[in-house]
C-alpha cells in the first residue's frame, strides 16, 4: 500500500486593517481537521514589522524570507481580502516557496470602487471606532444570519491588535486599493472562495477571474465579503474538500 503523503502546512493571511483573530475560526476547523495552521500578521498590522515600502514585490520578498525560516516546506498559501493580492504576489514570485494549490477568500479580483478606495484611507483620519462601523456596515451581508454587533466586535478587536502608523496605514490603504489579484501569472491549482453578494467586489469580476485562472470558484450564499466572519465554518469545509480532493 502506497505510503498517505503528509498534509501541508496552511499559512493564512489576513486583509487590510486585519488580524490572525480575524481568521481563527476557520483556522480552528482546519486544525480540528487535522492541518497545522499559521497565521502569522501581515505588514503594517497587528504587530508586524513596517516595510520599506508596500509593493507586491516588498510582500512578496516579507513573506519568502518569512518561510525559508520555518521548519516546514511548501505551505498552502490562503489569503483574505488584501492577503489574497500578497498570498498573489508571492505566488507568482516564488513558487518553488509554495504548495501547487492556492486559496484566495474574497479575492480582489479587480481594484476596488473609487467608494471603496476612499473608505480605505478613512483610519488615518477618523476614530478607529466610527471607522469599524462604516466599513463592516458596507463589507456585511445584512441577511447572512451573522450577527452584526459581533462582527463589528471582531473588526475594532483585529483593528485596534497594534494599529501601525498613519503613515504605514496609509501606504497599506493605497496598496489595496491600487492592485488586484488579476494582474498576477498564476501557475498553481486555485480555489476562489466569495460571497455571492460581495458589495466590495463585484461577482462577475470574480467569476472572470476564475475563467482567467482555469481556477475553481466556490461562491457562499448569503453572504458578503466577511465570510470569514459570517460563515467560517461553511470556508473551512470548502477550503478542506479542495484540499482532499
Amino acid at each position: 500500500m502506497p505510503a498517505i503523503a503528509a498534509r501541508p502546512t496552511l499559512i493564512l493571511l489576513h486583509g487590510f486593517r486585519g488580524a490572525p483573530q480575524g481568521l481563527a475560526a476557520i483556522a480552528d476547523d482546519l486544525r480540528a481537521a487535522g492541518y497545522t495552521v499559521q497565521t502569522p500578521p501581515v505588514p503594517p498590522f497587528a504587530g508586524a514589522p513596517a516595510l520599506s515600502a508596500y509593493t507586491p514585490d516588498t510582500y512578496a520578498d516579507y513573506f519568502a524570507h518569512y518561510l525559508k525560516a520555518q521548519p516546514f516546506q511548501r505551505p498552502v498559501i490562503i489569503g483574505h481580502s488584501m492577503g489574497s493580492i500578497v498570498a498573489a504576489a508571492l505566488a507568482e514570485r516564488y513558487p518553488e516557496l509554495i504548495h501547487h494549490k492556492l486559496i484566495l477568500l474574497s479575492p480582489i479580483s479587480v481594484r476596488p470602487s473609487r467608494f471603496f478606495a476612499r473608505l480605505t484611507t478613512l483610519p488615518a483620519y477618523l476614530p478607529a471606532g466610527l471607522t469599524d462601523f462604516i466599513t463592516t456596515s458596507y463589507l456585511h451581508r445584512s441577511d447572512s444570519g451573522a450577527d452584526f454587533r459581533h462582527i463589528l466586535d471582531l473588526t475594532h478587536t483585529c483593528s485596534h491588535t497594534q494599529p501601525p502608523q498613519r503613515s504605514d496605514l496609509t501606504a497599506a490603504a493605497r496598496f489595496s486599493a491600487q492592485h488586484s489579484v488579476a494582474e498576477f501569472q498564476l501557475s498553481q491549482d486555485v480555489l476562489l472562495i466569495a460571497g455571492d453578494h460581495d458589495r466590495l467586489i463585484p461577482r462577475a469580476a470574480t467569476e472572470k477571474l476564475a475563467q482567467e485562472l482555469r481556477a475553481k470558484l466556490q461562491l457562499l450564499p448569503h453572504t458578503g465579503h466577511l465570510h470569514n466572519y459570517e460563515f467560517p465554518h461553511l470556508t473551512a469545509a470548502a477550503i478542506c474538500a479542495f484540499l482532499e480532493r
